[in-house]
């Protein structure tokens, strides 16, 4: 029998660090909880348990006692409606007096905050029998904190001569008690992994269709789970209205979390599961989720243009509700999924982008192996920009969707630019010249070149100045067709950063593919290396690969060669099923516990000033909530700026809009980088976006990537401080 628990407690560790969590969702609200009035010899406390040993207690309630729940709040607690208080009372002799029955937060520092609107003054006829006086409040909408205590007073002011009031509590007969409705006081979180994948909610079943599941729950409690009066009960209902029951086992438990651990076999279909609490004072807790279990389908999915060609690098995803697969577009513009059937989950969305540019958003349906081809109606557009009739050299222009800059660039000398690759659609062509901005409404359907005329500025008073400046720029721009820019090294980073990043922050990369976030990363750790160490997580490329990257840079020496100052964790090479190379590893790069526990011991092992550089998060994002993602950084940061380090990580500016700035408003430095299609080349910039606590240059910066220089800046002013090459 051990033996099959401390197997099951193996599976159950191993699921919780390879499934992603789905959290249940409760059903009801409020949820009611009753907390009842106790006592020792030396202490009165409140707790969820009815009936406390000891017998019946009595204390002369003209002064005022206190009741103080205990243990205390294990995590935040809302209190949303009205509350109940039963309140037992007696006295020696017929009595009139006044009874105060207030509810209070006692904070750590050990203050008591009166809970807003929660406080009763009423009268009352007491004589010797104990009987209970019923009070309400309502609506209250407070919010304990972590770490706090609720404390129930009771006061009976005298009004007659005669008699002295008294407070009876923890008997049947005499259960004084407050009764709130708590929002999520008691909270589940589910964990599946099955035989083979498991994304989010959805497993993929055996050939022989269906799948052993292995199940985590995870029960915390605000007010903690020694409330819960039996183990949680499991059932699984499937579509034609057959339900399993099971009783999981408990495999650990705290004061305010419990886990739970069961195994079962499904077969494919959209399981109901229900999750069933019950606290000691018999009120029922449910939580519903759905489980699917489908078959999955190798399933290719082609992208060309409008002749047929195959568009490298196309980002293409698929999603249902919160899960998505993406993939990129290899050369022959292929990329090779492993789908759930749609037959159990339902149609799938296709997204097919680039550079955060939609270029496709369709419905697609998995019934089996499959190739798909999709072919986008996508142009190559020039455009032609002129002043009444006359060149616009120099001019900025952008095309819009909406609010969403798809494609810029810089008109050359004969007002021409030229935008690759554009979706079919209505835009907005947005032109900037000489301190005047031009907007103008665009169609795209086919390759096209177009000629744009815009009116000429303040045209009374300047159109003999425009004419002259327009020639004397178009001159200019035959004789220099490039603006004059001052290369400069990596240290010119420092001038933009009042002397580079602070020894202790924790700095985010933001770029869109291509755009140079890892460079980047790679020579801020190259330039931290110069006087300290640090340690680099890879999930997005072998370690050896990075180091090649860094010894190209000139930050490390050979790639084959030893550096006692960088310490690398390698979560890439597992997904391969490979062996690692690297003393420091996890199983995966979603494997969060097992990440923070050999950042853990980096940092100890390599001393205080040690940088932490992660690239990327997107893989975490694909695979996780975003609300996990960001306590793990915000644990992580502040262990590294503990350590005087910084925390610096990169992320594709292609994720959700919220959950970037979710990202940037926890960060105590944000970079941006872009790389822009111009002409038949790329361009690359830059910009410290947000950096606290010190004065930066938030202007946009050019930059190239060349050979064994790394980042070459390419300021239009000459630098001040920086030696240029």
């Amino acid at each position: 029998m051990m033996r099959r628990i401390y197997a099951l407690m193996a599976v159950v560790l191993i699921a919780s660090i390879l499934a992603p969590h789905a959290e249940a969702q409760p059903n009801g609200n409020p949820q009611y909880v009753t907390l009842y009035a106790h006592s020792t010899h030396t202490s009165l406390f409140l707790n969820a348990i009815p009936q406390w040993g000891g017998g019946q207690k009595i204390a002369d309630a003209s002064n005022s006692i206190s009741f103080k729940l205990s243990p205390t709040l294990g995590q935040p607690l809302r209190v949303y409606g009205a509350i109940t208080f039963t309140i037992y009372l007696q006295a020696t002799s017929a009595l009139i007096g006044e009874l105060v029955v207030e509810l209070l937060e006692q904070k750590t520092s050990g203050i008591d905050i009166p809970v807003s609107g929660a406080r009763i003054d009423s009268p009352v006829s007491l004589d010797s029998r104990a009987l209970p006086v019923t009070l309400g409040v309502g609506t209250i909408d407070y919010e304990f904190s972590s770490g706090s205590s609720i404390v129930l007073r009771v006061l009976v002011n005298r009004l007659s001569l005669s008699g002295t009031p008294y407070l009876v509590w923890d008997s049947p007969a005499t259960p004084t008690n407050l009764r709130m409705p708590t929002v999520n006081a008691l909270q589940a979180q589910l964990t599946y992994s099955g035989e083979h994948l498991a994304f989010n909610r959805i497993l993929q079943s055996n050939p022989s269709g269906n799948v052993n599941v292995t199940l985590a729950t995870n029960v915390s409690d605000a007010i903690g789970t020694y409330r819960l009066s039996v183990s949680p009960q499991l059932s699984f209902t499937n579509p034609n209205g057959t339900t399993v029951t099971l009783v999981p086992t408990q495999i650990t438990s705290s004061l305010y979390t419990s886990v739970f651990a069961a195994s079962i076999v499904l077969g494919v279909g959209a399981w109901q599961v229900k999750l069933l609490l019950r606290d000691a004072s018999g009120t029922n807790y449910e939580f519903d989720d759905t489980l699917l279990v489908a078959p999955f389908y190798p399933v290719k999915i082609s992208v060309t243009d409008s002749s047929g060609t195959g568009l490298n690098n196309m980002t293409v995803g698929v999603s249902s509700g919160q899960t998505t697969w993406t993939n990129q577009t290899n050369a022959t513009g292929m990329a090779s999924f492993e789908l759930p059937s749609s037959a159990i989950i339902g149609a799938l969305n296709l997204t097919i982008t680039r550079n955060a540019v939609i270029f496709q958003n369709s419905v697609l349906d998995v019934e089996g192996q499959a190739t798909i081809f999709i072919r986008l109606n996508i142009y190559d557009i020039n455009l032609r920009m002129t002043l009444s009739g006359l060149p616009m050299p120099d001019g900025q222009v952008e095309l819009l969707q909406g609010t969403h800059v798809v494609a810029e660039g810089v008109t050359d000398t004969f007002g021409n630019v030229y935008f690759a690759q554009i979706p079919s659609g209505n835009y907005t062509v947005h032109a900037s010249y000489l301190f005047t901005d031009f907007t103008t409404s665009l169609n795209v359907v086919a390759n096209q070149a177009v000629t744009i005329n815009s009116p000429l500025p303040h045209q009374e008073l300047f159109l003999g100045i425009l004419i002259v400046i327009i020639g004397g720029v178009t001159t200019i721009g035959l004789e220099r067709k490039r603006r004059q820019v001052f290369p400069v090294s990596f240290d010119y980073f420092n001038e933009l950063t009042s002397s580079g990043l602070p020894t202790s922050c924790f700095a985010v990369i933001v770029g869109n593919s291509g755009s140079g976030k890892t460079t980047l990363l790679e020579s801020i750790a190259g330039d931290h290396l110069k006087s300290a160490a640090c340690v680099y997580i890879t999930n997005t490329d072998f370690p050896s690969k990075i180091r090649e990257n860094m010894s190209n840079l000139g930050v490390l020496p050979a790639p084959n060669a030893t550096h006692e100052q960088i310490t690398f964790i390698d979560a890439y090479t597992p997904l391969g099923g490979a062996q690692s190379k690297e003393e420091l590893q996890v199983s995966s790069p979603t494997d969060l516990t097992g990440l923070g526990l050999q950042i853990s011991r980096s940092l100890e092992r390599l001393g205080q000033h040690t940088d932490v550089y992660l690239d990327s998060l997107n893989p975490f994002i694909n695979a996780l909530r975003m609300d996990y993602l960001l306590n793990f950084l915000q644990s992580i940061a502040a262990k590294v700026k503990a350590n005087e380090g910084k925390l610096c990580v990169t992320v594709g500016s292609a994720i959700e809009k919220s959950d970037l700035t979710k990202l940037e408003e926890s960060s105590d430095c944000v970079i941006e980088t872009q790389v822009q299609e111009v002409g038949k080349g790329q361009r690359r910039r830059l910009r410290v976006k947000k950096l606290r606590g010190k004065p930066y240059v938030d202007r946009w910066i050019r930059f190239q990537i060349q050979g064994e220089k790394g980042i070459v800046f390419l300021p239009t002013k000459r630098p001040t401080k920086t030696e240029s090459h």
